[in-house]
């Protein structure tokens, strides 16, 4: 597991700097999940050796490498290289979620608003306040294109919608509609 882990991690720190075309959020995976690592591995002697981390994490966290994609991107972590080995670090900002408690979901709020499919969703509630899942997929950027193809993959993304988007109170969910809405009709929920 750990060599996948880490081939997982590298291809993801290959595309440094990328605008994210594909969601490192997985469709399974809630900001708890998320919370509950950071405050583990904050436990931990840092920076710690990724394969030390999936050691610790793999037997009681299946999802483990959903949790440190996620975790990065959001910038919660950091991955680097020392001597062949890969480690893990809290950044700034993942020890600033730590204390901030009452606050994490507007931190969480303020990240994912950057990232896709969350910036398109924003930009498209901005304008529309309410929109589903199929004009969500229409309106993602170039190689998103595959999206959608199928109902499997229209679930997966209404899932992360809904796990993090709705979650964190970016935006809600109308179930009668089966639309995404803005919070409050008089301002932009997005603003993070």
């Amino acid at each position: 597991m750990i060599s996948s882990l880490q081939e997982l991690l590298h291809e993801q720190n290959q595309s440094e700097g990328r605008s994210q075309i594909r969601p490192l959020i997985s469709p399974n995976l809630t900001p708890t999940e998320v919370t509950e690592f950071i405050q583990a591995i904050s436990q931990m002697k840092l920076p710690a050796r990724l394969s030390d981390i999936d050691r610790r994490f793999a037997r009681h966290t299946p999802n483990i490498q959903s949790i440190i994609l996620a975790s990065e991107e959001l910038g919660l972590i950091e991955l680097s290289e020392i001597c062949m080995y890969r480690y893990l670090d809290l950044t700034d900002l993942g020890r600033g979620f730590l204390i901030a408690s009452d606050a994490r979901a507007g931190i969480l709020r303020a990240r994912l608003v950057r990232i896709e499919p969350f910036r398109t969703a924003c930009s498209l509630l901005s304008t529309k306040k309410r929109i589903s899942v199929k004009d969500l997929i229409r309106a993602l950027p170039r190689g998103y294109s595959d999206l959608g193809a199928d109902d499997l993959e229209e679930t997966s993304l209404g899932l992360v919608l809904i796990n993090w988007g709705v979650a964190t109170g970016l935006f809600r969910y109308n179930g009668k509609t089966g639309k995404f809405e803005t919070k409050n009709e008089d301002r932009d929920s997005c603003s993070g």
